[in-house]
């Protein structure tokens, strides 16, 4: 458990270093994580990454120009599948979903039809990944729930806070083998 969360604060690093300069991600999920021979983690595949909202006016642009809400809806942030302003707080929830998939083994919402998956994410209370594994620590169950909050501005306040606060987690866990 304590390699895959420091993977998962370099991955916070690199992501907090494009939303420094202003683009977002919007499709965090284990699935565009690797990690390299020489134990390094990277984010790969930014086919969907834009700039961030920073105003009402590139919003709008975006919303005219995409005709359909991207990303994966198992790792969806609430304020993007309501297609509302998306910030790095999007890419935070998506981080808050792979970290909570990659401690339990499982995702936190399943469901048998993708409208009711996504209702989901915008209405169900963020499961404890405690229930799953009782031995991850307090500290870290209550980080992935804060990086899932529905409302971004109730998250963690950024990438870069959330991959000092993994890499502090993962000296609590317990080795890997």
């Amino acid at each position: 458990m304590a390699d895959a969360i420091e993977w998962l604060a370099q991955i916070a690093a690199g992501l907090a270093h494009c939303h420094e300069r202003g683009y977002i991600h919007r499709d965090v999920k284990p699935q565009n994580i690797v990690v390299g021979d020489d134990g390094g983690a990277k984010m790969i595949d930014f086919a969907l990454a834009v700039p961030q909202d920073a105003s009402w006016g590139r919003y709008l642009i975006r919303r005219l120009l995409e005709r359909r809400r991207p990303g994966t809806r198992s790792y969806m942030a609430p304020e993007q599948i309501r297609n509302k302003r998306l910030t790095g707080q999007t890419d935070i929830y998506g981080l808050g979903v792979t970290l909570y998939t990659v401690i339990a083994g499982q995702l936190p919402y399943v469901a048998d039809r993708p409208q009711r998956l996504l209702e989901m994410h915008l209405w169900n209370p963020v499961p404890s990944v405690r229930l799953v594994r009782p031995s991850v620590p307090l500290e870290l169950d209550e980080l992935i729930r804060a990086m899932m909050a529905k409302d971004p501005l109730d998250r963690p306040v950024g990438m870069g806070y959330v991959s000092s606060k993994l890499r502090s987690l993962a000296l609590l866990c317990p080795p890997d083998n």
